[in-house]
């Protein structure tokens, strides 16, 4: 994120560590970490089994008696005794090992993948709630969900390629040192050029694949400007505006797409040369063996056919580790997530002193005060809350006024903890909220927000998330806030079927089922009309009593009857007071 910028800007240019950050990959996957050397053995096993059928039906095919056939084992000197039996048992081991080899790989890989997954969701529902606000939603969605798909397959799919290609390269090696060992060393610098193919472009590829997955998600922001803004666009006749947007980020993710395809041509170009080079040494081994009667004509067949496969055996390694390179890319993005710092452990500026860690049976009520505090919403931003000092009464009901920017919603942000503190305590009954868990000082609190936010499902299922409360209690609470509402009704996502006003109702009702003691309202009426209005203030007073009630109104006269109010200005205490003596001296409404 830019310094002092309210939107994170994704970065695409780092490939540091790659290696490292493999490793991690592959750590990560607790179980196949602890079945990795018995893959690895199957591997071999699995890889050498063909070659090995290969050879054996060639010997067979070479028999004049079947009740006489032997294959004579090179250089140990040992016969092996032929039947159709034991070759069908080849064929069959042959099958077995490289379905199990395979299960025992990638099934086990993705399912131990599932931990990835879960510490990445565990990292982002626990960090900082500025940072959703510095993400578009485009952005999270590709994270959680598209950039961990490819991880959990493509990652571990690739991973097992790799490998086994590699394991079938070094059997095919075996195979030619028993027809020249000069043809066994010459396959170590092919495969060390291939390396070297692959280091140079390596870096080209994870750049593509961070870029691509960066402009995926443009492409996921700009399908939510044609969801949710397409209404806009059309009103002021610039429909064409945004169809260009959306075409705009297609491109560039198509651009990205070739330029990767291109990188991936000359990896596999130079690599086809050098193996190409490979078969032809190896080859000239070979038939110089079967000349010299050094390997037999049945196992010169094997060992052509095999070394025939190199060339496509290499390109399908090419394909396999470019795509494992690029989820390295996808695994670097995914752990950023996963190393996402607690909110706790950036709640608090470096200078400001941490209260103690307490632990409470139950949460502590009593009267709020606010201690010379001082807060931003992020480390680079202004200072919001400048060194204020408040007390608010328990089971009083109190007004926050002020102007656009004067520091309101601020105090309900700050009590819900989801600000960055450079000074100064919030204590409730005598104990800083600071010193409770993050869960047990926001159970504290009931919120009705200016712009609620309903899930998707029915009026009780957002009233009652747990199942738990009666049908009866959930009625009686939205006939108090006035909403005539069936509590099975449909309600969209977001509750857009429902307007702003009844969502904020909605949510009225839901802290009265809630029956927390401290009752946070940021602007709640700010949308309904004044009868409305009144008749929520009056659930207020006949609901609420004896729990504090902390209201941000536009609406100065339905203050009137409040206990307190808090004028602030520029982020400072103005005056505090009863109403009678505070709303004379202030306009009637104030933004």
């Amino acid at each position: 994120m830019t310094d002092g910028g309210f939107v994170s800007i994704e970065g695409t240019t780092s490939n540091r560590d790659s290696f490292g950050i493999l490793l991690r990959f592959l750590g990560s996957l607790t179980l196949l970490k602890r079945l990795l050397p018995v893959t690895i053995l199957l591997l071999v096993m699995t890889t050498a089994a063909p070659q090995i059928f290969l050879w054996l039906t060639g010997e067979y095919s070479q028999c004049i008696a079947p009740s006489e056939c032997f294959a004579r084992i090179p250089f140990l000197g040992q016969s092996l005794g032929l039947t159709p039996e034991l070759l069908a048992w080849v064929a069959l081991g042959s099958a077995a090992l490289r379905l199990f080899c395979w299960a025992l790989f990638e099934i086990s890989g993705q399912w131990a993948a599932q931990g990835i997954h879960r510490k990445m969701v565990s990292a982002v529902a626990h960090t900082r709630t500025t940072f959703f606000d510095e993400n578009p939603s485009g952005r999270l969605i590709n994270r959680l969900v598209r950039d961990f798909d490819n991880l959990r397959t493509t990652g571990v799919v690739r991973i097992s390629d790799t490998i086994y290609t590699l394991t079938e390269a070094m059997c095919v090696s075996a195979l030619v040192f028993l027809a020249h060992p000069i043809g066994a060393i010459l396959i170590v610098p092919t495969i060390l050029f291939f390396f070297y193919a692959q280091r140079q472009i390596s870096p080209m590829l994870q750049r593509c694949a961070t870029i691509k997955s960066a402009r995926f998600s443009e492409v996921l922001h700009r399908e939510t400007d044609v969801i949710e803004g397409a209404r806009t666009f059309q009103l002021y006749g610039k429909e064409c505006t945004l169809l260009e947007r959306l075409q705009s980020a297609l491109n560039r993710f198509i651009q990205i797409n070739l330029v990767r395809a291109e990188v991936e041509s000359w990896g596999r170009f130079w690599t086809a040369s050098i193996t190409t080079l490979y078969s032809f040494t190896t080859l000239a081994a070979v038939g110089a063996a079967v000349h010299y009667g050094t390997i037999s004509s049945i196992l010169g067949a094997v060992i052509i056919t095999v070394i025939f496969r190199l060339s496509p055996l290499f390109s399908w390694l090419t394909w396999t580790t470019s795509y494992l390179v690029e989820s390295i890319a996808t695994a670097r993005r995914v752990f950023e997530y996963v190393d996402l710092p607690d909110e706790l452990d950036e709640e608090f500026a470096p200078s400001a002193a941490r209260p103690l860690r307490l632990t409470l049976a139950q949460p502590p009520t009593g009267d709020i005060e606010i201690e010379n505090f001082t807060m931003s919403y992020r480390p680079a931003l202004p200072i919001i809350l400048d060194n204020i000092s408040l007390k608010l009464p328990f089971g009083a009901h109190i007004g926050i006024i002020g102007r656009t920017g004067s520091g309101k919603t601020s105090i309900v942000q700050s009590l819900l903890r989801m600000v960055y503190v450079h000074g100064g305590d919030i204590l409730v009954g005598g104990v800083s909220i600071f010193s409770l868990p993050v869960d047990m000082s926001r159970s504290l609190f009931s919120v009705v927000p200016q712009d609620p936010y309903l899930f998707e499902g029915t009026i009780r299922s957002n009233l009652d998330r747990t199942g738990s409360v009666t049908t009866a209690r959930l009625q009686n609470a939205l006939e108090d806030v006035g909403l005539t509402a069936s509590i099975d009704a449909a309600v969209a996502e977001g509750g857009k079927n429902l307007s702003v006003g009844e969502r904020q109702l909605v949510c009225l009702a839901r802290a009265i089922v809630m029956n927390r003691p401290y009752i946070l309202m940021d602007e709640p009426t700010s949308s309904v009309d004044s009868i409305t209005d009144q008749r929520m203030h009056e659930a207020l007073f006949n609901r609420f009593k004896g729990k504090t009630i902390i209201t941000i109104a536009h609406r100065l006269q339905t203050l009137e009857s409040y206990d307190l109010l808090v004028e602030l200005s520029a982020g400072r205490v103005v005056r505090t007071g009863h109403p009678s003596k505070i709303l004379p001296h202030i306009p009637t409404t104030q933004g």
